[in-house]
C-alpha cells in the first residue's frame, strides 16, 4: 500500500467540537503531539487531515503553464494536509527534493510535496522541483519534494496525482495523529489515552490500530471474494462433471472403431493411448482461448479486489491440470472397457 500499517495507531481528536477557536486548536494539536511523542514505545508520529483508507479529499489541479483560470484542462487529484513528521511516521520515503519544515506551515510560502504519479503526469522527464501548480485557488503552489506513490483512498489501487500541503497554525482542519510504535501497539494505548485526557478531558479521543481500519475497509471485499471463490469452485466442479460425461459418451460411441483397430492387430494399450491423446489434445486446444478470456476478466476484477493477480499461474495450472486429468480418465475408462470386448462383438455394435 506504500505506507506502514503494522504497529500503527490512529488517534482522532476534534477540539473544535468544543469551544476551541483556530488558535487554540493549533496549540492543542502541538501540545498533544509533544506529550505523546514523549511516551515510551512511541517511535514517531505525525498529523494528518485525512487518515489513509478513510476517504479522500480531492481538487482540480493544473500545472502553472496552463494558468490559474484554465480549469477545463485540470485533472482531479487527491490531497492531504500533514505535519512535517507525517512522512517519517507512516514510512513514505522522499524520492527527490526536501521534506516539509516547520517554516512551510507558518504561511510564509505556498509549498507542496507531490507523489511520483503527479510528477510523471505534469513533468515527465523533467525535474519537478521548483515547478508550480494551481489547486483550489488563484495562487500557485511550489513543488519542494516528491514522495513515493501510495494506495490511500483504496487498498491495491495506486493513487493517481496526489499532493500534500503543510499543516500550520490557524487551520480549521481537524487532524488525526498517526502514531508508529516500536513495540506492540497494545502496550501504549492506555498511556496515550491518559496523556490526551490529561491535556483536556473535555475533548473526546478515539484510538484505533490502522490495521483495524484496513480490515474494516477490506471486509466487504473479502466477503465478496469468498463468495466468488465458492462460486468459482462450483463452476469448475460442474465443468469437470459435464466434461467427463460428454467425453466418456463420445468415446463409448467409438466401440466399433476400437474393434476394427484391434481386429487389424492394434494392441489394447496402443488403442487406449491414442484415444486418450486425441481427447486431451481437443480439450487442451479449448483451454487456450478459455485462459485468455479468464485473464481478461481478471484484469477487470483486479480493480475491485485487493491483491488479485491478473495472471495467477498456480490457479491457471491447477484448473487446466484438473480438466486435462478428467478428460484423460473419461477417455481411458470407456476405451479400456471397449478394448476388453471381443473384436467380433465390437464389430457388430451399432
Amino acid at each position: 500500500m506504500g505506507f506502514e500499517h503494522k504497529n500503527m495507531l490512529v488517534l482522532s481528536a476534534d477540539p473544535q467540537a468544543g469551544d476551541y477557536n483556530a488558535a487554540r486548536t493549533s496549540a492543542y494539536y502541538a501540545q498533544l503531539a509533544e506529550r505523546l511523542a514523549a511516551i515510551p514505545g512511541v517511535k514517531s508520529l505525525g498529523l494528518a487531515a485525512q487518515v489513509p483508507l478513510s476517504g479522500a479529499m480531492t481538487d482540480l489541479v493544473r500545472p502553472d503553464n496552463l494558468g490559474a483560470t484554465d480549469s477545463g484542462k485540470g485533472v482531479e487529484a487527491h490531497y492531504n494536509i500533514v505535519s512535517p513528521s507525517y512522512f517519517n511516521a507512516v514510512g513514505i520515503p522522499l524520492l527527490r527534493g526536501r521534506p516539509f519544515t516547520e517554516a512551510d506551515g507558518q504561511g510564509r510560502s505556498r509549498s507542496a510535496m507531490i507523489s511520483q504519479a503527479m510528477a510523471d503526469l505534469f513533468w515527465a522527464g523533467r525535474d519537478p522541483i521548483g515547478r508550480r501548480f494551481f489547486a483550489g485557488g488563484p495562487l500557485p503552489y511550489e513543488v519542494i519534494g516528491v514522495v513515493r506513490d501510495t494506495s490511500s483512498p483504496w487498498p491495491g489501487q495506486t493513487d493517481g496525482p496526489f499532493y500534500y500541503l503543510a499543516a500550520g497554525p490557524g487551520s480549521q482542519t481537524a487532524f488525526a495523529l498517526m502514531i508508529r510504535t516500536d513495540a506492540d501497539w497494545r502496550s501504549v494505548v492506555k498511556p496515550l489515552r491518559e496523556s490526551a485526557t490529561a491535556l483536556d478531558p473535555n475533548v473526546a479521543v478515539l484510538i484505533r490500530p490502522l490495521d483495524e481500519i484496513i480490515a474494516q475497509v477490506l471486509g466487504p471485499v473479502q466477503l465478496a471474494a469468498l463468495l466468488a471463490s465458492a462460486l468459482g469452485l462450483l463452476a469448475v466442479g460442474l465443468v469437470a462433471v459435464g466434461l467427463y460425461g460428454v467425453v466418456a459418451y463420445t468415446v463409448s460411441q467409438r466401440t466399433r472403431e476400437i474393434g476394427v483397430r484391434m481386429a487389424l492387430g492394434a494392441g489394447p494399450g496402443l488403442v487406449q493411448r491414442q484415444i486418450v491423446t486425441e481427447g486431451v489434445r481437443v480439450v487442451a486446444a479449448g483451454l487456450v482461448p478459455g485462459f485468455l478470456l479468464a485473464a481478461g476478466g481478471s484484469w477487470v476484477l483486479q480493480r475491485a479486489i485487493f491483491g488479485l493477480s491478473p495472471l495467477d499461474p498456480v490457479t491457471f495450472a491447477g484448473v487446466g491440470g484438473l480438466l486435462l486429468t478428467v478428460t484423460a480418465f473419461a477417455c481411458w475408462l470407456p476405451a479400456q472397457r471397449a478394448a476388453k470386448v471381443n473384436p467380433v462383438i465390437a464389430l457388430r455394435a451399432d
